[in-house]
């Protein structure tokens, strides 16, 4: 999408987005097991109150692994945040696509 993950991966440790040189979003892990589960928060950008948790989760299923991503909001979107969460979930998850599908498969 055109920007990094920044984190230190320890559970309590920051969490962020950094896209063009500023950090667009910004959070807390709150649980992380490698190749399994990613849990983190998203904080408001004015101040340190949860807008959401997301969740992304890694499971093998015979010869391909199944990425499930979900959010939990900590309040109803109206419909311009509901367009905009709906946007970057998109965004995110065609990045994700073509990152997988560029890779080849070694046997």
């Amino acid at each position: 999408m055109g920007g990094e993950y920044v984190s230190d991966w320890q559970v309590g440790g920051p969490f962020g987005f950094k896209m063009g040189g500023s950090m667009i979003t910004h959070g807390k892990i709150l649980a992380f097991e490698p190749q399994r589960r990613l849990q983190h928060s998203l904080l408001s950008p004015d101040d340190d109150t949860v807008i959401s948790t997301v969740t992304y989760t890694l499971e093998t299923d015979s010869d391909r692994t199944i990425l499930t991503g979900r959010e939990k909001l900590a309040k109803p979107l109206d419909d311009t945040g509901y367009a905009e969460a709906l946007e970057g979930w998109n965004a995110a998850l065609a990045a994700v696509k073509n990152v997988a599908e560029s890779y080849e498969t070694i046997t």
